[in-house]
């Protein structure tokens, strides 16, 4: 599991528990998870993904902003198109995410680590702008 940020509308972030799939074609997110980022997913087009135990899904897709904490003061921050679906907790798996990473997996101590890879598509949002207010007066 990581913690996984989403850009809402207002530009906040919405931090969730995400489950690491390295099985997983795509990132899938729950259905409310659409209206809660201000998402109309009624135009968009609908799949037919099988599942592993040989059912049948419904995945609608489109885009999000993703910001994962490195630390509590850097982070990366990149866009990628995801699916929607009828899910109880999303899923953090290979297009849109794990491409992105080089993941390590440590199962003796049960700790993933995940490194940016310079394939990550930063956004512009990523580079926050220096804080002026803490350099000291001349």
């Amino acid at each position: 599991m990581i913690s996984l940020g989403t850009r809402l509308r207002d530009g906040t972030f919405h931090y969730e528990a995400f489950l690491v799939d390295t099985g997983s074609d795509d990132v899938i997110l729950p259905l409310y998870f659409a209206s809660l980022l201000g998402i109309d997913l009624n135009r968009a087009k609908a799949f037919h993904h099988g599942l592993a135990d040989s059912s049948r899904m419904t995945v609608r897709y489109a885009d999000v902003e993703f910001r994962l904490a490195t630390t509590p003061f850097h982070y990366v921050q990149w866009r990628a198109t995801v699916g929607f679906a009828a899910m109880p907790r999303p899923i953090f798996g290979w297009a849109g995410g794990l491409e992105y990473f080089n993941a390590n997996f440590d199962w003796m101590l049960a700790r993933m680590t995940l490194v940016p890879l310079p394939t990550l598509p930063l956004t512009a949002s990523a580079f926050p702008s220096p804080d002026r207010t803490r350099q000291l007066p001349m």
